[in-house]
């Protein structure tokens, strides 16, 4: 697996993960940027056929406190 944070950063990175795709097509890759619409601008055209976007939301602090209240109760 290959995770990529911020790849809207990344120069040509559509043509790059496209490369990675097309010569490891086993391997998982996760692509995130904090720039939704300027990440998908980027990784668009050379992806065609080849990926899955998903829309994450933050997570609020009582999210995590509603995950993790057990574990900080046991320190």
């Amino acid at each position: 697996m290959i995770f990529i944070d911020e790849a809207q950063r990344i120069p040509e990175v559509g043509y790059g993960l496209k490369l990675l795709i097309d010569n490891f097509p086993g391997m998982i890759i996760l692509v995130t940027g904090s720039s939704s619409l300027d990440l998908s601008n980027k990784i668009g055209e050379p992806l065609t056929g080849r990926n899955i976007i998903r829309n994450l939301f933050s997570v609020s602090v009582l999210e995590l406190y509603e995950q993790f209240a057990g574990f900080f109760d046991m320190m």
